[in-house]
């Protein structure tokens, strides 16, 4: 092992390109700043190279040094954990479906504005 080879963040992910659960995972991880290295994997059979990681042959699998997660609730859940949430910059994310562009931004809340709706509220009660 390589000398800072344990503080390494990159996680890698093995999965099926066409599987919604290791979609999920990418999301999860693009959502919560987590690097993910893809690895796309098509034979899971119980032959297959990928049985050494998952007896069961259940994907999606993350493996982060030497910790092995495999299972589309057990990944998102390490995964959620690991991160550290969304960065709050706004980004700007197309579809390539629809070619439709979205943009996400940090969802803030004025607090005046929650101020002055409390004290109408408050008023109003008041008054009736």
């Amino acid at each position: 092992m390589a000398i800072g080879d344990h503080l390494r963040e990159v996680i890698d992910l093995h999965g099926s390109p066409s599987c919604h659960h290791t979609n999920a995972c990418l999301i999860a991880a693009g959502e919560k700043g987590v690097d993910i290295t893809g690895h796309a994997e098509t034979d899971w059979g119980p032959s297959a190279s990928i049985r050494s990681m998952s007896p069961l042959g259940i994907g999606p699998i993350l493996k982060d040094r030497t910790c092995v997660i495999f299972g589309v609730v057990a990944c998102l859940s390490y995964i959620d954990d690991k991160g550290f949430g969304p960065s709050g910059k706004i980004e700007k994310v197309e579809c390539k479906i629809c070619k439709k562009v979205y943009i996400r931004d940090k969802k803030s809340i004025n607090q005046t504005i929650v101020l002055v709706v409390i004290l109408l509220f408050v008023m109003i009660m008041l008054l009736f």
